[in-house]
Order: C-alpha cells, then sequence, then structure tokens
C-alpha cells in the first residue's frame, strides 16, 4: 500500500515538474540560437547524431560505464552523493567544456572549436539517453513513476549544467536569461493548463 501511495505521488509530481522539463528545454534551445549560427547548429548535430547512432547502429555503452565508475569511484565516501552525481553530471561534455573554456590558449582554428562544440551535444546525449535508459529499466511499475520523476529531475539537472558553463565559455550565452526564461516559460504553462482545466 505504502509503495502503491509513494508510485502515485511521484506520477503526480512529474505531472507538476513536465512544465518545467519543457520551459528549460525551450529556453535552452533560445538561449544557445545566441551563439555563431555554426556552433550552434554544430552542438545540436551533435545531439541528432547520438541519437541516430544509438537507434541504428551502437549504444557505445562501454564508455558510458566507464565514466559512472570513475565518478562513483571519486565519491565513494558517499554511496548517496555518488549515485546523484552519476545522474547529474555529464562527465565527457563536462571535460570537453572544459577544454573549450581554455581555447583561446589551446587552439586557434575554428574548425576544432566546432568540432569540440559538436562532440559537447553527442557526449551530453550519450549521457542523458543511456541514463533514461538506466532508469526506466530500473522501475518495475508499469507507468514508471519513478522513472519519470527521476528522468525530469536529471535532465533539468543536466540542462542547467551545460547551460552554466556555455555561460562561462560563450560570452552571448547568458546562464541568467536562461534562466528568467525557463521561469516565465512555466508560468506560462502553467497558466495555460489552469485555464484549460477550469473552462472545462
Amino acid at each position: 500500500m505504502r509503495n502503491r501511495v509513494l508510485n502515485v505521488l511521484k506520477f503526480f509530481l512529474f505531472v507538476f515538474l513536465a512544465p518545467v522539463v519543457i520551459a528549460v528545454s525551450v529556453s535552452f534551445g533560445k538561449e544557445i540560437q545566441e551563439l555563431p549560427a555554426e556552433l550552434a547548429e554544430n552542438f545540436f548535430w551533435g545531439v541528432a547524431g547520438y541519437v541516430i547512432l544509438y537507434l541504428f547502429l551502437i549504444k557505445l555503452k562501454a564508455l558510458f560505464q566507464f565514466a559512472q565508475r570513475l565518478v562513483f569511484d571519486l565519491f565513494r565516501f558517499s554511496p548517496a552523493i555518488g549515485r546523484v552525481t552519476q545522474l547529474i553530471l555529464p562527465f565527457y561534455a563536462v571535460l570537453l567544456m572544459i577544454v573549450l573554456y581554455f581555447k583561446a590558449s589551446l587552439f586557434k582554428e575554428i574548425w576544432i572549436e566546432n568540432y569540440f562544440v559538436f562532440l559537447v551535444g553527442f557526449t551530453f546525449a550519450h549521457h542523458i539517453v543511456l541514463v533514461a535508459q538506466e532508469l526506466y529499466e530500473e522501475d518495475a511499475v508499469i507507468l514508471k513513476p519513478h522513472y519519470l520523476l527521476m528522468m525530469g529531475l536529471t535532465y533539468i539537472a543536466n540542462l542547467s549544467l551545460v547551460a552554466g558553463l556555455l555561460d562561462l565559455i560563450y560570452p552571448r550565452f547568458s546562464f541568467l536569461s536562461f534562466f528568467d526564461r525557463s521561469i516565465l516559460t512555466t508560468q506560462l504553462i502553467y497558466t495555460l493548463g489552469l485555464e484549460k482545466i477550469f473552462a472545462w
């Protein structure tokens, strides 16, 4: 009985969280368009590239598992912190963005920067998709309430982290703008949703 109540609660929490997931996605998409067109396109092509690879060729799961073990080992003093960090830290994407942060002293060629941005999108998608698969397989309930809630929270945390790092790397990308737009879009979705409910 207790598990059923928790699962129902998780499902309704996800329903409440869903507008935030949509809002951060829209806000991130709009904010990244502030970057030079080539960089924005390469990021999205990187995301699409991994999704296509996952669906039709190979999942690169061994690379994912290696990063997960490494991250967990870094926080072995606290298994709980280690597990949370595994979910919210897109390891390879963060490493690549650290390189991009020092790009001025490491390389000058724009094609190299484009390549790194493509790989950031690719490895970000790699992390999100395989975390989603892992959480999905862990949830034995038909409606997957634990998966939906955890994946929603994980996605928001990952996208916010990437947005914060992009803010550090590129002056034209603003985390504050991303954050403000996310809040406004969330409020708009909630307002429209409530209007539809009460209109019935």
